[in-house]
């Protein structure tokens, strides 16, 4: 299987060689078009390479997208409060991390102004009926988020390591 770090820096240099023959992409729809277009290709390359999961539709003819981050995991990477470290053996779960971080509370351990900013942007678009079912496994975490009836739900399933 081709790692993320391989399909990441391949996305990077499409993106890194569009602006290098293109020093000044407008900010038009025409600017963006072209790093979209980079940015598919990119994909394509990785689904082609078995390091992303090929396009799948639904029975409505919409698109089921996978992402794979082999990063640390949402849980690894949370600061935790006194009750939440002292539950060594993970006997809570690990879902309140991933719904904090959905939610959008700053609880990243490394305090870098640039974490925590991703799923925070996903729930809005399943506010936005933008996506309309997000499922986020991590460690001993399986979140699924749906909107129903303008809300949006959570269910957590038990995930098996």
């Amino acid at each position: 299987m081709l790692s993320t770090r391989v399909s990441d820096a391949d996305m990077q240099k499409a993106i890194f060689s569009l602006l290098l023959k293109n020093p000044k992409v407008p900010y038009t729809d025409k600017g963006i078009a072209l790093v979209k277009s980079e940015m598919i290709a990119s994909l394509k390359r990785g689904q082609q390479n078995g390091g992303i999961a090929d396009t799948e539709y639904d029975n409505d003819d919409t698109i089921a997208f996978t992402f794979m981050d082999t990063g640390e995991g949402i849980p690894s990477t949370v600061q935790k409060n006194f009750p939440e470290k002292i539950d060594l053996l993970g006997i809570k779960g690990d879902d309140k991390y991933v719904i904090s971080a959905l939610d959008g509370d700053f609880r990243t351990a490394t305090k870098e102004s640039f974490r925590g900013k991703g799923l925070p942007k996903l729930r809005s678009f399943c506010s936005e009926g933008k996506i309309h079912n997000m499922r986020i496994v991590t460690n001993k975490a399986n979140v699924t988020v749906e909107k129903e009836d303008d809300v949006l739900n959570y269910t957590i399933e038990a995930n098996e390591e």
